[in-house]
């Protein structure tokens, strides 16, 4: 049985409301942990090879974040959502055992 639902009801959503947010078509956190990796790596390495080899490391991590975006555009938040919740700490068990019939 499918129910009716009147249009009083109803509310437009528009397409950005479920869009992820992305930056360059990565995750925002993951895109600038990668720049400032890229920055260390050319102020470590002040020649020109180094900071070559830095903004080649920045784009090829990029390109690779923004595959990781088109599979999956929450990867790295819902990862670090579920960090949060440690089983041992979460758990509904005491800390100490308590050992039957030791009384």
């Amino acid at each position: 049985m499918e129910i009716q639902v009147p249009a009083q009801f109803c509310a437009p959503i528009r397409q950005s409301a479920n869009r992820p947010h992305l930056l360059v078509g990565c995750e925002p956190t993951a895109l600038m942990l990668a720049l400032v990796l890229c920055i260390i790596v050319g102020y470590s390495v002040p020649t020109v090879y180094g900071i070559g080899g830095a903004i080649f490391l920045f784009f090829l991590l990029r390109h690779l974040l923004q595959e990781m975006a088109q599979k999956d555009p929450h990867l790295i938040a819902v990862h670090h959502e579920s960090q949060r919740y440690r089983q041992g700490f979460w758990t509904a068990k005491r800390l100490r055992v308590q050992r039957w019939r030791t009384r």
